[in-house]
C-alpha cells in the first residue's frame, strides 16, 4: 500500500479546492456578462462557499442561505457582483444583505445598496446608507438616482381608503413572472415565465402569451404559433387584431421588437414584423398600447431609440397602412431621464397610466397619471399607495368602460415576492356622498344681525427651490382647517405652481412636491384624504409676468412660487 504523507494529501486536497474555486469564478463571471443572473449568482456563491453544491439545480425563485465567509477574505468584487445578481432579480433583502458584507463598495455598489434596502422595507438603514453613499465620487447620474431614493423614502405612503389592491386568485399567478393583463371579451391574457411543457427546448423562464377564460382562472392556456420569446399585448376594439411584444438577441444585447397578428378562421395568422418607424433598429421596441379615437388609429408604445429624453421613452404614432408617419415623443410632462413603460390610455377617462422610475415615488417604477388627449397630456401624478409601493409596479390596465377609471383594474407589483410579478386587481370604491347640512333658520328678528363675511381661500407662497410649509402658510392653512372642520362636506383643491427658473420635469415635481406638502399638513390635522385633491402644474400659468422690459423680476417670481386653494364645485 503506497502511503502519502498528511502534508501532501493536503496540499493536493488545497490545489483542487483552488481549482475548483477558479472554475466557479470563471463562470461565474461569463453568466455575469450574458446577463444571466439566476446562473451567475449559482456560481459566484459556491465561490464564496455560500453554496456547497448545484447538484440539486438552480432554483431562483428559491429563498437563499448566506454563509460566514467575509467580503475580505473572498474578495469584495465577488461579493459585490453576487449582490448585482439578486438585485438584477429584483431580490433585494439579498441583495441587500451581500452588499453589506462589502468592505468598500463601488459607487454604483453604494447606490444600489441605497436602492437595495428601501425596497426591502428597511427604511432607516437606508437613510444611513444613503448619507453614506453621498461621501463618494459620484457621477450626476448617481447624485439623480439618491435624489429620487430619498424623495421614495421620504413620500407620503398612507394609502388611500377607497382602494384595495388584491393578489390575483387562480391560476394567474402560478409559477414564476406573471404580469401584464389584459381582459377582452372575458378573456384575460397575460404574459408568464412559468414552466410549460409546450416549449420544451426553448430554455426556462421564458415570456410567453397566456390566457384564462371565464371568472375562476383555473385554466391557463399558451396562445398557439409561439415559436419566439413574447408577450406584453393590446388588442383592437374588435378584438380581430393584436399587438404585441418579441424578443430577440443581436449582437450580444436582448433587444424587443413589436409585432401584430389577425384572428382568422378561430386562430391566429404568422406575427408580422412592423416597419422601421416603429422597430427603430438598433433599439428595443415594446409593450404596445393600442388606441382608436375619432377615426384614426394609434399605438403608444416604449422605446430606448435616439432622440429620448432618458432610457426608455413613452412614443404615439399614428397607424396607417404603411405605419409611414414619424413617432412622437409624448414630451417632458410624461418621460424623464429615467425608464418610462407600460403605457395604458383611456379615452373616456382621457388619462394616460404608466410607469416610470425617473420620478419620485415610493421607489422603483411607480404609476403615474397624465390627464388630457394623446396630443395633449397634462403633467404626470403619482398615484400613490396603494397603486404603488416600496417596489416595481407596472402595466396596470383599465376595464372599466366609463370615466371611472379605477373602479375595476389590473396592475403586476413585485411588492409581496422576492423575484418576479405578479398580477393584482384593483378595486375602488365610490366615495361616499357629501353629507347635506341644512341652513340653520333664520331668526325672526334680524335686528342687529351683522352677515358673516365670505371667506377667502389663501395663496400660500414658497421659498426658491423649496418644497416646506413657511410658517405663514401653516398659519394659514390652519385657518383652512378649521373652515373645513365647519363644512366637512366641501372637498378642496390643491393646485401646486412654481417660477420660470428650471427644467419643465424639475418644475413639474416640484410643484406636485409643494401640493403634497400642504395635502399632508391638512391630512395630519384630520382632514380625510378623500376631501383633499391635488396637482403640480409645473411653471404653468404664472401670476406675474417674470420679465419686464428685459429685466428680471424677482418679486413676480416669489409670487409665482405658490399652492392655490379652492372649494371643489
Amino acid at each position: 500500500m503506497i502511503r502519502f504523507p498528511k502534508l501532501v494529501l493536503f496540499l493536493l486536497a488545497a490545489q483542487l479546492a483552488s481549482a475548483q474555486g477558479a472554475d466557479h469564478l470563471r463562470q461565474a463571471e461569463r453568466y455575469y456578462a450574458s446577463g444571466d443572473y439566476y446562473n451567475a449568482a449559482v456560481q459566484y456563491e459556491q465561490y464564496l462557499g455560500i453554496r456547497k453544491s448545484n447538484s440539486a439545480g438552480f432554483t431562483p425563485y428559491a429563498p437563499q442561505r448566506t454563509g460566514s465567509r467575509s467580503a475580505a477574505s473572498a474578495g469584495d468584487k465577488a461579493y459585490e457582483r453576487l449582490a448585482e445578481c439578486y438585485f438584477q432579480l429584483h431580490d433585494y433583502a439579498q441583495a441587500a444583505q451581500y452588499y453589506g458584507k462589502l468592505n468598500s463598495a463601488s459607487p454604483d455598489g453604494a447606490v444600489n445598496y441605497v436602492r437595495s434596502l428601501r425596497a426591502a422595507g428597511q427604511k432607516d438603514s437606508a437613510f444611513k446608507a444613503l448619507q453614506a453613499a453621498r461621501l463618494r465620487p459620484l457621477t450626476p447620474a448617481q447624485q439623480q438616482t439618491l435624489a429620487l431614493e430619498e424623495a421614495a423614502l421620504r413620500f407620503d405612503s398612507r394609502p388611500d381608503p377607497l382602494v384595495t389592491v388584491t393578489k390575483a386568485a387562480g391560476d394567474l399567478n402560478t409559477g414564476h413572472g406573471n404580469y401584464a393583463a389584459v381582459e377582452w371579451g372575458g378573456t384575460v391574457f397575460f404574459t408568464s415565465s412559468r414552466t410549460d411543457s409546450s416549449q420544451q427546448g426553448k430554455g426556462p423562464n421564458r415570456n410567453h402569451l397566456y390566457r384564462v377564460v371565464g371568472t375562476d382562472a383555473l385554466n391557463a392556456d399558451p396562445l398557439p404559433g409561439q415559436a419566439i420569446d413574447q408577450g406584453l399585448c393590446s388588442f383592437t376594439p374588435d378584438g380581430k387584431r393584436m399587438y404585441f411584444s418579441a424578443w430577440t438577441r443581436e449582437a450580444g444585447r436582448n433587444l424587443s421588437r413589436i409585432y401584430t397578428v389577425t384572428r382568422e378562421d378561430g386562430g391566429w395568422t404568422t406575427p408580422v414584423l412592423l416597419n422601421e418607424k416603429v422597430n427603430a433598429p438598433g433599439s428595443s421596441n415594446a409593450q404596445p398600447f393600442y388606441v382608436e379615437k375619432d377615426g384614426t388609429r394609434y399605438l403608444l408604445f416604449s422605446s430606448d431609440r435616439a432622440g429620448g429624453r432618458g432610457g426608455y421613452d413613452l412614443w404615439l404614432v399614428v397607424l396607417n397602412e404603411d405605419v409611414s408617419i414619424e413617432p412622437q415623443n409624448l414630451g417632458s410632462g410624461v418621460n424623464t431621464a429615467g425608464d418610462e413603460q407600460a403605457p395604458f390610455y383611456h379615452g373616456t377617462a382621457q388619462t394616460l397610466v404608466f410607469a416610470s422610475n425617473g420620478r419620485p415615488g415610493l421607489g422603483g417604477f411607480d404609476l403615474f397619471a397624465s390627464k388630457g388627449t394623446l396630443q395633449g397630456l397634462g403633467p404626470a401624478e403619482n398615484l400613490g399607495a396603494p397603486y404603488n409601493s416600496v417596489k416595481d409596479d407596472s402595466y396596470f390596465f383599465s376595464v372599466s368602460a366609463d370615466s371611472s377609471l379605477f373602479r375595476r383594474a389590473y396592475l403586476s407589483s413585485d411588492r409581496a415576492s422576492d423575484c418576479c410579478l405578479e398580477i393584482y386587481t384593483i378595486a375602488r370604491q365610490d366615495p361616499p356622498p357629501p353629507v347635506e347640512i341644512p341652513p340653520a333658520p333664520m331668526p325672526k328678528d334680524t335686528a342687529g344681525i351683522v352677515e358673516a363675511p365670505v371667506y377667502t381661500l389663501p395663496v400660500l407662497l414658497f421659498d426658491f427651490d423649496k418644497a416646506e410649509l413657511t410658517t405663514e402658510a401653516r398659519q394659514q392653512l390652519d385657518t383652512v382647517f378649521l373652515q373645513m372642520s365647519a363644512n366637512p362636506a366641501r372637498r378642496l383643491r390643491i393646485g401646486g405652481y412654481t417660477d420660470g427658473k428650471g427644467r419643465d420635469s424639475y418644475n413639474n415635481r416640484l410643484s406636485d412636491r409643494r401640493a403634497r406638502a400642504v395635502r399632508a399638513y391638512l391630512y395630519e390635522k384630520g382632514v380625510a384624504s378623500e376631501r383633499l385633491w391635488i396637482k403640480g402644474f409645473g411653471e404653468c400659468c404664472p401670476l406675474e409676468p417674470e420679465v419686464q422690459d428685459g429685466q428680471d423680476n424677482a418679486a413676480a417670481r416669489a409670487r409665482n412660487r405658490r399652492v392655490e386653494l379652492s372649494w371643489e364645485q
